[in-house]
């Protein structure tokens, strides 16, 4: 898979946080932002003109979120009271969110969605799994992968993730091939190459 350091401009790496704000919608048209108040909400704003929408998520306190491919339903991370983290679909038009993930898994990064919408890269407490969309089946461990991984990225064919891992002194990236298992060193971003980047932690 081709990358360079422009590829991933756009995405959070490592470094300070600001907001949680996933990318826009893959039609371009809403940005999906976490609101800072309790209990926390999501907002879907508006790219061009039009009014903002809340996303309530009734019993389930959000945490992070992103939109699936058709634009009408998004994945995050959140938990109920008394439950750990697992994640959940839910429609933009406000309907109750469904679990699709055992509780102990999360969304981390602003590209955990596969390019063909099937799968999410979930993180755990023992690395990286992929989370069926549709919540069938049991999450998938990918086996090279450790915890502090990061999913940054996809590769367009869905067979591989640039996996980042936060460290002292930088953020290496690797990438994880998912049809045999290998891991593979790309480049460690510097503190100065991510500056100003939205953290993925």
């Amino acid at each position: 898979m081709p990358c360079s350091l422009a590829t991933l401009k756009d995405l959070p790496l490592c470094g300070s946080r600001k907001e949680r704000r996933g990318p826009p919608s893959p039609d371009g048209q809403w940005a999906l932002v976490l609101q800072n108040m309790s209990p926390p909400d999501f907002v879907l704003l508006p790219t061009g003109v039009g009014e903002q929408h809340i996303l309530s998520t009734p019993n389930v306190t959000p945490s992070r979120g992103q939109f699936l491919l058709d634009s009408k339903h998004i994945a995050f991370d959140g938990h109920e009271p008394g439950h750990a983290s697992r994640i959940y679909v839910m429609t933009v038009n406000g309907g109750p969110p469904r679990a699709v993930s055992p509780e102990g898994f999360s969304i981390r990064g602003v590209r955990a969605v596969s390019p063909d919408g099937k799968r999410i890269a979930a993180v755990s407490g023992k690395g990286l799994s992929l989370v069926s969309v549709d919540g069938s089946g049991e999450p998938q461990a990918v086996p090279v992968t450790e915890p502090g991984d990061v999913p940054i990225g996809w590769s367009a064919d869905a067979r591989a993730l640039l996996v980042g891992h936060q460290g002292e002194m930088g953020c290496p990236v690797s990438r994880v091939d998912l049809q045999n298992g290998t891991r593979t060193a790309w480049k460690t971003f510097s503190p100065s190459s991510i500056a100003g980047l939205v953290s993925a932690n």
